[in-house]
């Protein structure tokens, strides 16, 4: 890919078309395992989590 083509949009994906169509894929047991998965990579606490429950 050339540098020129990079500040064309329309070589591009559109995030929020991308990004809707993989949302309404998940669920709510997906995103705990996600959280889940998260605290066993961290146990110590040591990165801020202020999303997480």
């Amino acid at each position: 890919m050339q540098q020129d083509n990079l500040k064309n949009v329309e070589s591009h994906f559109e995030f929020g078309k991308n990004w809707a169509s993989y949302a309404a894929l998940i669920e709510e047991p997906q995103i705990e395992r996600a959280q889940d998965g998260l605290l066993k990579a961290d146990p110590g606490g040591g990165v801020p989590r202020p999303h997480l429950p």
